[in-house]
């Protein structure tokens, strides 16, 4: 019996794969809102004429001087204010682009920051406290007419053999249940979630 090759137990990666693996770890959605927040914030600067923000290299005290700024301006392309969630979202991207340049660093915690967060914060209150606040617009709930449609439409749903209709069946209850909205994370589920 000759001496057969024992299989690897690691595979090799190299470090592009692993760059790979993290970049993959982002949903879409997220590097598309981390990208528009970013834009937005070199806007700004090019707008009060100050240089654009390097986020390889630019100091915690200048980046912050730069969002305190921002949090207080920031407007709309039509003018309008954003919404609560917006800013809030703002502050998330530009740390997760900060981030990707500079790992121990964070808008959120470091101390430098304390007086941009707060900024942040005064404008949210200020917005709510005048009124400001856009109302939330929220979808009307399915009409009872249509919730009976769909009863009756997944009334056989055990004694079919469609797999389309089981298909359907399957992604509403999910949806129902869990209160999914549709976005990416329905198509990433998988069996074992």
């Amino acid at each position: 019996m000759a001496d057969e090759p024992v299989p690897k137990r690691f595979a090799s990666t190299t470090p592009s794969d692993r760059a790979q693996f993290v970049a993959d770890a982002v949903p879409e959605n997220t590097k598309r809102s981390t990208k528009s927040w970013i834009t937005a914030l070199q806007e700004y600067c090019k707008q009060v004429k100050k240089p654009d923000i390097e986020f390889e290299t630019v100091d915690g005290g200048l980046l912050s001087t730069r969002l305190e700024g921002f949090y207080a301006d920031a407007r709309k392309k039509n003018g309008k204010k954003y919404r609560r969630n917006s800013l809030l979202a703002s502050r998330g991207a530009i740390n997760r682009h900060w981030q990707t340049f500079q790992p121990r660093r964070n808008i959120f915690k470091d101390p430098e920051f304390q007086t941009a967060n707060r900024i942040l914060d005064g404008v949210l209150k200020a917005t709510k406290r005048l009124g400001e606040e856009p109302a939330v617009n929220h979808k009307s709930a399915l009409a009872d007419a249509d919730l009976q449609v769909l009863d009756s439409y997944f009334a056989d749903i055990l004694e079919t053999a469609d797999p389309r209709k089981l298909t359907y069946y399957v992604w509403y209850t999910i949806t129902t249940h869990f209160c999914l909205r549709g976005g990416e994370v329905q198509c990433k589920l998988k069996k074992s979630d």
